[in-house]
């Protein structure tokens, strides 16, 4: 089983004198685990690559038997070293990337998902340094992308785009967005909801549309951010069984 892909790495460690366990994504297989073996000292075929972050073109082979894969060489293509510059563009960048790896799939969908993170990675990088809605803008078009989280845009049960008169209702059970006609006459009336107000639907709306550079720029009033961080924080945890909690991302 050999082969070569592009990769981002997400997390790299060491075991014995200079061999390197590597976790990685590729745009055909999903999240993967090599090994490097003598990466520590190789300079010649892994020089500059195995840091976390760095996106690389790698050849893998399969170990006999196929128990493992491993690395045979890689070529350098983008390190964002923007990250590095600031701490907290270092810390968006880990954010994002320790709930990419817990909630993607596999080899489905694990194209459209490497773009998403490649594009987050490199926004956190360059430019301005993001702000504090990044990471749930993150957590949000993940989730949308691989078919999790509904568009909080238009009412699931009559398909009426909102903003609209009245306040729209998010029934987190169901997973389901309802206008205030609808939610008038759904569980959503009755049941627990949460609230999403007209700015926190255009908000959801620009960041499924946009790309992860131009979420920098949205503008949010504490409302509407409020609201948002609710619906998609609470959502992945009651749907996809992931919280942050002490500092990290785990499986509840």
């Amino acid at each position: 089983m050999d082969f070569t892909d592009r990769a981002l790495i997400l997390r790299v460690g060491r075991f014995r004198e200079s061999d390197i366990w590597v976790r990685l994504m590729t745009p055909s297989r999903g999240v993967l685990q090599a090994f490097a073996f003598g990466g520590s000292r190789s300079r010649r075929r892994f020089c500059g690559c195995l840091d976390t972050f760095n996106q690389v073109l790698f050849t893998f082979r399969g170990s006999r038997g196929g128990r493992y894969l491993y690395l045979t060489e890689g070529t350098l293509l983008d390190v964002h070293a923007g990250l590095r510059a600031e701490p907290s563009r270092l810390g968006v960048a880990r954010n994002c990337a320790d709930f990419f790896e817990l909630v993607s799939l596999g080899p489905a969908g694990s194209g459209r998902a490497y773009d998403l993170l490649s594009e987050a990675l490199a926004a956190a990088s360059d430019g301005v340094a993001p702000a504090g809605l990044f990471p749930i803008c993150f957590r949000a078009r993940l989730a949308f992308d691989q078919g999790f989280l509904p568009p909080l845009w238009i009412c699931s049960e009559c398909g009426a785009e909102l903003p609209c008169p009245g306040a729209a209702r998010f029934d987190l059970r169901g997973g389901r967005l309802y206008c205030a006609d609808c939610a008038a006459v759904s569980g959503a009336a009755r049941g627990a909801y949460l609230p999403c107000g007209g700015e926190t639907s255009r908000l959801a709306r620009a960041v499924m549309e946009r790309e992860p550079r131009e979420w920098k720029a949205l503008a949010a009033g504490p409302d509407a951010r409020r609201e948002f961080f609710d619906i998609v924080d609470r959502f992945v945890r009651f749907h996809l069984g992931v919280g942050y909690e002490d500092g990290g991302f785990r499986r509840l």
